[in-house]
């Protein structure tokens, strides 16, 4: 049948998009986006426009499924595009891509060019989405490395993680620290980070979150210290984080690396036997960190941009 598309329409097509991402993650458990990203997408907006999730979102179909879906990132003129495995690299992926390409561009160009700053369309591609990045490039897009996948596989015996006295883990998030951890999140990612409490509560009732991931190390004085955000995809027995974090004045105490040898423990415990992270590409620090945790590099992810001015 023929590939159709239509807006998102709400909750009763989130169910279809994240059946399509663990199909999609069974294949290429290191490529792709994750449950998350979705939760992400959808119950945390902290852009300044607020613009209601189904003017965001375009959802393509085949025989009657959900096969690819676009999130639009209208503040930044950048888009997502998730399309199911067996299409990739297909006739239907590149009429995904262009659908996108073109809705980008027109909402770059209705935007005042301001000087010194042309406007621009940008979107992601995993090093192995060879077809996706042959695309990008033969419609004007330039690339360059922007954050690096890491992995590791759960080994029986996990490291404990040690904490300074006064130090603790939170069992659970709860609403009670919601807005401290809402600041941990902001301290851990300024200048550029966004996030505030009335961003964080709304996400907490995201259907993926479990507060018994959301992990976070409290200070002796009852502040986040350290946190570290994971995912669970049951089917794949895959865990994620995103994000990691750690406030500013609490670095290089090792609150950090103990954070994420307890989200392992509990990652572990709920089944998952492989765990991955991301981080940028250009932070040769942060991509040692995370290998002392026992992580290796596994993939990259490419940001691609065009000048439209």
């Amino acid at each position: 049948m023929t590939l159709t598309s239509r807006p998102y329409a709400g909750m009763d097509d989130f169910q279809q998009i994240r059946d399509l991402l663990i199909e999609n993650k069974g294949a290429a458990p290191y490529s792709g986006f994750h449950l998350g990203d979705l939760n992400w997408d959808l119950f945390c907006d902290t852009s300044d426009s607020r613009i209601p999730n189904t003017e965001k979102g375009r959802i393509w179909e085949k025989d009657g499924r959900v096969v690819a879906y676009g999130w639009a990132h209208l503040d930044d003129s950048e888009y997502d595009l998730v399309v199911h495995h067996t299409l990739q690299g297909t006739s239907n992926e590149t009429e995904m891509a262009d659908a996108m390409i073109t809705w980008m561009t027109e909402v770059a160009l209705s935007k005042p060019q301001q000087p010194d700053s042309p406007r621009m369309v940008a979107s992601f591609a995993y090093r192995d989405q060879t077809s996706r990045i042959v695309h990008l490039e033969s419609k004007g897009f330039t690339g360059s490395d922007y954050v690096v996948v890491l992995a590791q596989q759960l080994p029986e015996v996990l490291p404990l993680p040690t904490l300074r006295e006064g130090f603790q883990f939170l069992d659970a998030m709860t609403l009670a620290h919601a807005d401290e951890r809402a600041a941990a999140h902001f301290d851990a990612f300024s200048p550029k980070s966004r996030m505030r409490s009335e961003h964080y509560r709304p996400f907490m009732q995201a259907p993926d979150y479990d507060p018994t991931l959301d992990i976070v190390t409290l200070a002796p004085d009852g502040r986040i210290a350290a946190f570290a955000m994971g995912w669970l995809d049951e089917a794949n027995q895959l865990g994620t984080y995103e994000p990691v974090g750690t406030r500013h004045e609490f670095h290089r105490q090792g609150l950090g690396k103990a954070t994420l040898l307890e989200g392992l423990r509990r990652f572990k415990a709920r089944g998952a036997k492989t765990v991955t992270v991301m981080t940028g590409a250009e932070q040769p620090d942060n991509i040692a960190f995370y290998q002392s945790v026992g992580f290796e590099l596994v993939n990259t992810v490419r940001f691609y941009e065009k000048k439209l001015d």
